[in-house]
């Protein structure tokens, strides 16, 4: 899960261990912000301000209304950032894969809409020298035209649209294997389907325990060694293919998907009755990088806190970036994608 902050309502112990029994490292005082790197059951693992890092109970950041839950709210939880804990409908999906409705393809658009224009922009750039000049460019002269297009319904720049998607993905839809770019999150797919399915899950998938979107490895045998797989999108792919013949619901739900990189678990959000259904559009060879933009913007509009239009319209990368990645590496994306749309600007104004 991304890292993101929090507001504490309570004074409340850090603790070594995601138990009260272990060793407390200190008071963390009410109204201070943390850092949540991680969630384990009722407990999460924070960072301070001054780098103190432990766990602290669920309680410590729920306003205190009345008796607090003993179960954190998880749903709540997944729709406030880019991917929290699965909500009751990825629960369910991975319930029923045996009744998986047929993939849906996503409806016609109208010639005249604005979904509908060309992806290329009308005016290519070229004239390009260092490595982001030639991202950036890259990533108008493929989707400008789209962007273009859609920017007046959202009231926004389209330079600013596509420095977003050229931090994201660096300008690309799909991959040397033309299959749309992914990431599998093993921690992901452990919560999805490996809780379950523990001993089985343990013989074939590992990560960190303390943070657990990091030491992702896997084997296809236990007479195999244990082998990276992030950074080599075939790689990726072998990895979530093996995943699949598990529980492909559940594979699928826990990948980042396409140049938005938007989690598999996410299908509602961006306008699917089912993963599969997104899973489909966005990895279709002639149509599937329309589909991934289109579900950009809807991930952004149907952000609960309506943070996302309003942050990019106001030019405030580093909100946009809290919203879209999660808190924890805000100013180093808002500031990427600060730099691109001046970058953008530049070269599109010659």
């Amino acid at each position: 899960m991304p890292v993101y902050s929090r507001r504490l309502y309570q004074t409340t112990p850090l603790y070594e261990q995601p138990n009260s029994q272990s060793k407390v490292l200190g008071q963390l005082p009410a109204g201070l912000t943390v850092l949540v790197l991680d969630l384990q059951k009722t407990w999460l693992l924070v960072e301070a301000a001054n780098n103190a890092r432990g766990f602290i109970s669920y309680r410590a950041i729920q306003p205190p209304r009345g008796r607090a839950s003993a179960t954190p709210d998880l749903a709540t939880e997944a729709n406030s950032v880019p991917s929290g804990p699965p909500p009751a409908e990825v629960q369910q999906v991975v319930k029923q894969e045996a009744s998986a409705p047929p993939v849906q393809k996503p409806p016609t658009l109208p010639a005249d809409a604005p979904e509908s224009a060309p992806l290329e922009a009308a005016k290519q750039l070229t004239d390009t020298a260092t490595a982001v000049e030639k991202q950036v460019a890259q990533t108008w002269n493929r989707y400008g035209g789209l962007l273009t297009a859609l920017a007046p319904k959202y009231g926004i720049d389209p330079a600013i649209l596509a420095a977003v998607v050229s931090v994201e993905s660096g300008g690309a839809a799909f991959g040397p294997n033309n299959r749309m770019i992914i990431r599998f999150e093993n921690h992901l797919f452990f919560d999805y389907w490996g809780k379950q399915n523990k001993a089985k899950y343990d013989q074939h998938f590992k990560f960190n325990a303390t943070q657990r979107w990091k030491d992702h490895l896997y084997r296809t045998a236990t007479t195999e060694e244990w082998r990276p797989f992030h950074g080599d999108q075939l790689k990726e792919w072998a990895v979530l293919e093996f995943a699949s013949g598990f529980h492909t619901a559940a594979a699928r739900m826990s990948i980042s998907m396409g140049a938005p990189q938007i989690l598999g678990s996410n299908f509602k959000r961006v306008g699917y009755a089912h993963v599969n259904d997104m899973f489909a559009a966005f990895n279709d060879r002639e149509h599937g990088a329309r589909h991934q933009l289109l579900a950009m913007f809807k991930f952004i509009e149907n952000d609960p806190y309506n943070r996302g239009l309003p942050a990019l319209r106001n030019e405030d990368f580093v909100a946009f970036a809290t919203m879209y990645n999660g808190a924890g590496q805000a100013q180093t994306y808002g500031n990427m994608i600060g730099e691109r749309t001046v970058v953008l600007r530049r070269l599109l104004a010659k």
